[in-house]
């Protein structure tokens, strides 16, 4: 979700976005290859979501995890966290495995100190 902060500006901004939510899909399916190279285990919920189309994702998102009356959209979007550290983070592993990301890279000058 932080790529699309950093792209959009804000939490409420993104989860207001139908387009975002998509992207969070596509950014998703970027991360899963870094994430393997690392080691890690993947969850059932992650692989569940790796398999979907990036719009499917986006419409269970827009309409039923954060729908604008739920009381998850209400919590994100009053979150104003800095981000970009876990993005920065997930860009130098991606470099360091020599795995492409270029929706990762993209977002890469919008994140500030």
């Amino acid at each position: 979700m932080e790529v699309e902060v950093l792209k959009s500006g804000s939490f409420e901004k993104v989860i207001s976005s139908p387009e975002a939510l998509v992207g969070i899909g596509r950014n998703m399916k970027e991360i899963i290859p870094v994430l393997k190279a690392k080691g890690s285990k993947l969850d059932v919920m992650t692989k569940i979501m790796s398999d979907l189309p990036s719009r499917v994702i986006g419409f269970l998102m827009s309409n039923v995890i954060f729908s604008p009356k739920s009381m998850t959209y209400a919590l994100v979007a009053h979150n104003h966290t800095k981000v970009g550290y876990a993005v920065q983070e997930v860009i130098s592993e991606a470099r360091k495995y020599g795995i492409k990301a270029p929706r990762l890279y993209d977002v890469e000058s919008l994140i500030t100190e």
